[in-house]
């Protein structure tokens, strides 16, 4: 999937404040982070104004990473509500969706932005990170020119806005904030990274996971971008 340069216009810059760690794999790297969204009964749906709702919404994100141009290749993500057993995918190259992160020095503060529309409105999440030292390639002995570590935001935290939009299903349209948390799952980027997958891969294979057990059980809910 190519990354897309339209809908909202999305590039990112994500600087490197350190020399690499041998060399380049592939020249680029993914990162993979778990998201967690919670509302304290501050959305609403917009069909039913009387009440404020709260939200728990889990979810992964995956990112390709430009190493030469420090720009977001790629990106898919899978938000989910195991409670109900419906998840959504949303991928980066339909109309309306971009991520990015930067430009900042991620040895310092780095700002990372996921946007996605689909025929009825709008989500934007807007979170904050530090970077550190981060393994995210398996150990290999054998390898000497493996790149090891970057310097990457392990957690973000910040807000998510909605606009008329529901993030897992299609059955209510929903309006408000809800708080923000992506954690790096160090272990799915290391294996990732190290068998070369790419970010559709990623997320098939978490959904994959996430639906094994009761893979009949699961709904997925369709994502048509604007």
């Amino acid at each position: 999937m190519k990354k897309l340069l339209g809908g909202f216009g999305v590039l990112a810059l994500f600087m490197i404040c350190m020399p690499s760690y041998g060399a380049i794999n592939r020249g680029h790297y993914v990162l993979v982070y778990k998201v967690s969204m919670k509302a304290a009964k501050t959305v609403y749906d917009v069909n039913d104004m009387s009440n404020l709702l709260s939200e728990s919404v889990a979810g992964y994100l995956a990112i390709d990473i430009n190493e030469p141009t420090s720009e977001v290749l790629d990106s898919n993500a899978v938000f989910y509500k195991a409670k109900n057993k419906k998840y959504r995918v949303i991928p980066d190259s339909v109309a309306g969706s971009g991520v990015g992160m930067g430009p900042h020095d991620p040895c310092k503060a780095v700002l990372l932005y996921f946007s996605a529309t689909d025929g009825d409105g709008s989500l934007y999440m807007d979170v904050v990170g530090i970077g550190k030292a981060t393994q995210i390639y398996t150990t290999d002995r054998a390898d000497a020119n493996t790149l090891m570590k970057r310097y990457v935001p392990t957690t973000f935290k910040g807000s998510s806005t909605l606009y008329n939009f529901d993030i897992v299903s299609s059955d209510s349209t929903e309006k408000g904030t809800i708080s923000t948390v992506l954690t790096l799952d160090a272990a799915k980027t290391k294996t990732y990274n190290s068998a070369g997958s790419n970010v559709d891969e990623i997320i098939n294979a978490i959904v994959a996971d996430l639906t094994r057990k009761d893979p009949n059980g699961w709904i997925k809910a369709p994502f048509e971008a604007d």
